[in-house]
């Protein structure tokens, strides 16, 4: 539950889409969400500053990506330490 760790609900919607869908443009958030454009664009930015999510420039567009996932595995992928998903 995202909520627990004080994601909002539109947070919860956009990052659990990101996770669900993998890399993708806020449009593509948009319509898997069902959330206005605004909102989203909103709950993005406040996910990059929070680091669990994160964008390349793809085009001139951003196409935004899970970015903590990736963050925890590089964090510990040197030590013993195995991450069950």
């Amino acid at each position: 539950k995202l909520g627990e760790i004080g994601f909002s609900k539109t947070d919860s919607k956009v990052y659990l889409s990101l996770i669900e869908k993998g890399e993708s443009f806020a449009g593509d958030i948009t319509k898997n969400t069902q959330l206005n454009r605004t909102n989203v664009y909103d709950s993005l930015e406040r996910l990059i500053s929070k680091g669990f999510v994160g964008f390349v420039l793809e085009n001139k567009k951003k196409l935004f990506l899970n970015h903590f996932i990736n963050n925890l595995f590089n964090r510990f992928s040197h030590s013993s330490i195995i991450l069950c998903i």
